[in-house]
């Protein structure tokens, strides 16, 4: 059976419409007709979404065609208790084929104009209106389908015609009917996205296809990435056990802000601190960070790491089922898995599908325990590290007299040289005066002057090796960088000695810094020599720095980038 031909035949009386009269057998034009109706809504989805990408257009068109069938196999019911209604006694095949004739007409009508969509999405990129065209043709597909249908009613109609405007109507009806179930049934899998590929996610994680999987990469990526932050729950009634940390990880450099801690034969542990840096382990201690046995704080580390936290063995053997919600005002995709004894959350980035939350709730014959981590910050944050971390706790304390500044300052010191280490260089931090700097490996650092507050690095012992000098001073009121660099360049060219003094403003590390250059003569051993000196300005919030580098004035060009370097690794409590 030609099926267009036996479809469109119907608006003169032939096709389809004589082969319901004659009472001929329309198995072949059911069998034709569905494969005609996937094939075009193949077409039509595979115009949508080639556009994006070929995976993107092979989904569209699996879900089109297999939305088209749906339709149509929804509609059976419809039809056959309506024909029954009306007193007609048609069989079951017959009132498939007339069912199928408004399914597709619309489908063809779909193929059809599959090329302008292609043209229309390549040209407008997907824009948000191309949903509205997809609305528009559809809607016109349909029109044709009712049309279809009504003539097909009308033709087919073996006795008299009188009183046909109701079964027309009917018809109507029952189409208007399917296209109100149908969109209220799909309209969760077609909202508009990057990709139309989303209802054919969604009904396949509505179900739980795929689910779990994807659960247990966005546990490994999170467990496997070396920068991150969360907040870390663990609740045992029974046990008596309260854990609640703050963890931020860089590398293998941690630190955990203890907020609680309740372990059954131990006394309560708050606002406490545990470091792990290198292979080194620190614990604060009335205000001091000291080095201990990492035994000593298993009890914080041993579960709260992102290893242990993150286990992909929460969700192995779990049977899951996802969809997308609205939480704390962002989308979030919501995994949920039951087990036997466990019963998992998981809040993954529909974007990029990694883990924002995880909740764990299992139960043994010993209690239940609930497992919370929350507030992840996101996986492999480019600017964000352990030390911008204890950054942001050092600017609500402004007093040096405060022991935490102090704590704070050196864990600063110690997790900025450890997350870039330079094996050409040492670290020195100054504790009382707040400020870090990397010196040449193998220098040699003189003992800090408390009276003149300033430290020597050596290249070597003698007066006219090279050297780099740290220096602190107060703070003047009502002096900022410029001011400073003025009284300095004054202060130089009143000294006879000194000669070609030139200052400038520049930047380092985004920050300005102020710059002096000169020459200047001393005596060495009866002899008179001439050394080059640059002086780098800072203001800082508790006081000013200087860092100069000085060498012969024959050899100050090969250690220029060695003192620029040192500068660049200067840092200060700014």
């Amino acid at each position: 059976m030609n099926v267009l031909e036996a479809m469109f035949g119907i608006f003169k009386g032939k096709g389809l419409s004589l082969y319901l009269v004659e009472g001929r057998s329309v198995l072949g034009f059911l069998v034709a007709g569905l494969v005609l109706t996937a094939l075009a809504g193949a077409v039509y989805g595979l115009a949508m979404g080639i556009g994006i990408d070929s995976r993107t257009g092979v989904k569209d068109a699996a879900k089109v065609a297999a939305i088209l069938l749906m339709a149509y196999f929804l509609s059976l019911p419809v039809f056959f208790l309506a024909y029954r209604l009306l007193g007609r006694g048609d069989g079951f095949n017959q009132i498939a084929a007339v069912a199928l004739a408004g399914v597709l007409s619309a489908a063809v009508v779909m193929a059809v104009a599959s090329p302008v969509i292609f043209l229309y999405g390549v040209a407008s990129g997907n824009s948000a209106g191309l949903p509205y065209v997809h609305i528009a043709l559809v809607d016109v597909a349909a029109l044709l389908g009712v049309f279809i249908l009504g003539n097909l009613v009308y033709r087919a109609f073996p006795t008299d015609r009188q009183g046909l405007v109701v079964p027309n109507a009917v018809g109507v009806i029952m189409v208007v009917l399917v296209a109100v179930v149908s969109v209220n049934f799909f309209r969760p899998f077609l909202e508009p996205s990057a990709s139309f590929s989303v209802g054919t996610d969604r009904l396949k994680e509505s179900l739980g296809i795929g689910v779990a999987g994807k659960v247990e990469d966005a546990l490994r990526l999170a467990a496997a990435t070396n920068r991150m932050e969360y907040r870390y729950q663990l609740v045992q009634p029974e046990r008596g056990v309260e854990k609640d940390f703050t963890v931020v990880r860089v590398g293998d450099n941690y630190q955990v802000l203890v907020h609680r801690l309740a372990s059954p034969g131990l006394p309560l542990v708050t606002d406490h601190r545990v470091m792990v840096l290198g292979a080194k382990t620190y614990s604060d201690f009335s205000g001091q960070m000291l080095e201990v046995p990492r035994d000593e704080v298993s009890g914080v580390l041993d579960d709260s790491v992102p290893q242990k936290a993150f286990s992909t063995n929460y969700a192995r053997g779990i049977e899951f089922r996802a969809r997308t919600e609205s939480r704390n005002s962002s989308e979030n995709y919501t995994a949920r898995g039951k087990g036997k004894d466990l019963e998992i959350t998981a809040l993954l980035d529909p974007s990029n599908m990694r883990l924002r939350e995880i909740d764990v709730e299992e139960k043994s014959p010993s209690g239940t325990s609930k497992l919370m981590v929350s507030g992840l910050t996101g996986v492999f944050l480019a600017g964000d590290s352990l030390r911008s971390a204890i950054s942001g706790q050092m600017t609500a304390v402004q007093d040096p007299a405060d022991s935490r500044l102090k704590v704070l300052w050196e864990a600063q010191a110690a997790a900025a040289y450890l997350e870039k280490p330079d094996s050409d260089s040492f670290q020195y931090t100054g504790s009382s005066d707040y400020f870090a700097l990397s010196y040449p490996r193998g220098w040699q650092v003189g003992t800090w002057d408390p009276g003149r507050r300033s430290a020597t690095f050596n290249e070597c012992p003698e007066p006219n090796c090279a050297r780099v000098i740290v220096e602190v001073g107060g703070l003047e009121r009502g002096k900022g960088l410029p001011e400073m660099l003025a009284d300095l360049r004054d202060g130089l060219r009143s000294n006879s000695s000194n000669r070609d003094v030139a200052t400038r403003t520049d930047s380092t590390n985004g920050r300005p810094v102020g710059v002096a250059e000169y020459n200047y003569d001393y005596a060495d051993g009866g002899f008179l020599r001439t050394a080059h000196r640059i002086q780098y300005l800072y203001l800082g919030k508790l006081a000013k720095y200087s860092v100069s580098g000085v060498a012969g004035t024959d050899k100050f060009e090969d250690y220029r980038t060695r003192f620029g370097k040192t500068a660049q690794s200067f840092d200060y409590l700014r």
